[in-house]
């Protein structure tokens, strides 16, 4: 696994209804672009803006619910892209009569992003994704940013099975 950070979130200028989440590998130039909803752009954008909404949005529900039944999140892990749409999982660990028990819940990369930003947790990806899906050309990052190149579709199958179980 290898650790990422929200590097940015881009709205492009071509196409007013698409959107972009751009995550950066920690002491690196490789960037993953992430299309996004309009509704996951917003609700990611005012939480790291730490706006506060007059009445709490449905994330804030599940997230009061996640802290209720004493799960723990750790961290976050994007291991695939199946037809555009990228796969993740959120990790963590449930404490119960004294046990603690590892937690892993199937989503999708942005519903894992957010979960990220809202727990302040780690945001890791899978090596052969980032090897996969990585943008390295400021020019290439451009260009998926204003709608004129297109994101990866699927990551090898072969890879991304191998990622998620390792």
């Amino acid at each position: 696994m290898i650790e990422v950070v929200i590097d940015s979130l881009r709205q492009s200028i071509l196409h007013k209804d698409y959107f972009v989440i751009i995550l950066k590998e920690n002491n690196s130039g490789r960037y993953i672009p992430i299309g996004s909803s309009f509704y996951d752009f917003n609700a990611l954008t005012i939480k790291l803006c730490r706006y506060k909404l007059p009445r709490p949005s449905t994330y804030d529900f599940f997230w009061q619910f996640v802290q209720y039944t004493n799960l723990s999140i750790r961290r976050v892990y994007i291991h695939s892209v199946v037809k555009g749409v990228y796969k993740a999982q959120v990790l963590g660990v449930r404490s119960e009569w004294g046990f603690r028990h590892g937690v892993v819940v199937d989503c999708r990369a942005t519903d894992a992003l957010l979960t990220a930003a809202h727990f302040q947790v780690p945001i890791f990806i899978s090596p052969a994704l980032l090897d996969h899906a990585s943008i390295t050309s400021l020019d290439e990052l451009s260009s998926v940013i204003k709608g004129t190149a297109s994101l990866v579709l699927d990551t090898p199958v072969s890879q991304a099975a191998s990622d998620v179980t390792s």
